[in-house]
């Protein structure tokens, strides 16, 4: 697309993606007692691209794309509405900074916010990746996805 534009969608669904989170979720609470999204930063320290009062900036071993990153609140939060403006002007800075910093990567990027669906308990966070490439043969005929960058190459990058 060639110009600048934002999707903002409310499904009746879950989406497979977050159902898969969902279901993670429920998993780790039941095996640890706590939510995963919490201990993340914790888990993947050697991951963490930066931190601010509220949010740690993570490149997850499993991202899907390359440079990707995400977004998580350091509170336990289900929506964005749950930020205090204060909060909320801090992350905004925080995809201003990772938007600046990925220019050279690619010309586009998605910012995907994740709110726990309704009557859930799923941590909010945000994925944020340049479109790098299009998906080929592999990626959409079997699911898997291929990246050429590792999360090393995304903390480079963003810090």
């Amino acid at each position: 697309i060639e110009h600048e534009h934002s999707q903002i969608i409310s499904l009746p669904i879950v989406p497979e993606i977050e159902a898969n989170e969902l279901e993670q979720e429920k998993k780790n609470k039941r095996a640890e007692g706590q939510c995963i999204y919490c201990k993340l930063a914790e888990f993947e320290a050697s991951n963490v691209v930066f931190e601010t009062d509220n949010f740690s900036v993570v490149a997850v071993p499993f991202a899907r794309f390359s440079y990707e990153v995400w977004i998580i609140p350091k509170k336990h939060i289900k929506t964005m509405l749950e930020l205090n403006a204060s909060a909320g002007f801090e992350l905004m800075q925080i995809i201003k900074r990772l938007i600046s910093k990925s220019e050279g990567i690619a010309p586009d990027y998605n910012v995907i916010y994740h709110n726990a669906p309704k009557g859930t308990d799923l941590h909010f966070h945000i994925e944020f990746f340049p479109r790098t490439s299009d998906w080929a043969g592999l990626e959409l005929g079997a699911g898997i996805i291929v990246r050429s960058k590792t999360e090393q190459d995304a903390i480079e990058k963003y810090k």
